[in-house]
């Protein structure tokens, strides 16, 4: 099924360790990955962790952002268009009220069984409220259906990190381009995070390539196998035409 979160939105890989974050929406402290909403500087992979990446495909990278709140619902709530199935939603932003499913599906379904498949039926808005949560759906052609004073502990806590990228944010990576005898090849660019408006869904962030900060730079294998650039460090353990494996040593300075 096609994910339809805005396109400014990363998914990236599950967290280990948890944080306390009290939610005034569900009335209880949560467990979650990182603290939500909290402005963060994210790199991948981490320092010490050893990768395989293959040619063309980028080695480090590194973006601003703050992570969403990710939660799931473990049991099915129905109201007259509202399917709120089994499955992980996320708030975006603090201020906001509206939270979409990660993996793309409707939550409206008619009491006819059609689904609705549009982008304004795979968000709903959760409201808190003295009896118990609201939720209801955006769609302006429907009469406002709401599931009203659902249990709060319907809604747990995932490991899901969901990092929104902070717009007009500068993004850095380093590529893999391939070795040549003991040469190694490698491509390291900056973009910048600009919103765009997009004709069917509205402002999104595109990455705009800053080409003035596009560079390539080797690395002699017969004379050392770490190479740094902007403060990065990566030390390769092996490599050939196609593929290298390596370990990030030092991650981008001053971030």
């Amino acid at each position: 099924m096609k994910n339809t979160l805005p396109l400014f939105l990363l998914l990236v890989a599950n967290a280990v360790f948890a944080e306390p974050y009290e939610s005034k929406l569900l009335g209880r402290t949560l467990d979650v990955p990182v603290i939500p909403f909290e402005r963060t500087s994210f790199t991948e992979p981490l320092e010490g962790d050893t990768s395989t990446v293959y040619l063309g495909e980028t080695m480090i990278t590194q973006k601003t952002g703050h992570f969403a709140l990710c939660l799931y619902i473990v049991e099915a709530q129905r109201s007259k268009d509202i399917d709120f199935s089994e499955g992980e939603i996320c708030q975006l932003r603090q201020t906001d009220i509206w939270w979409y499913p990660t993996d793309g599906r409707s939550l409206i379904k008619r009491k006819d069984g059609l689904v609705v498949d549009r982008d304004w039926a795979k968000k709903v808005s959760i409201e808190r409220k003295k009896k118990g949560l609201y939720v209801c759906h955006s769609g302006a052609s429907f009469s406002g259906s709401c599931i009203k004073k659902l249990d709060p502990a319907v809604l747990v806590e995932t490991d899901t990190l969901l990092l929104i990228e902070d717009r007009d944010s500068l993004q850095q990576k380093i590529e893999y381009l391939g070795k040549e005898g003991d040469i190694l090849r490698f491509a390291y660019s900056e973009t910048q995070s600009m919103s765009v408006k997009d004709p069917t869904s509205g402002w999104v962030s595109a990455d705009m390539a800053r080409d003035a900060f596009t560079r390539e730079f080797v690395l002699d294998l017969s004379e050392d196998n770490i190479v740094g650039f902007k403060g990065a460090l990566i030390e390769v353990e092996k490599a050939t035409s196609s593929r290298i494996v390596y370990k990030i040593i030092r991650n981008f300075a001053g971030r």
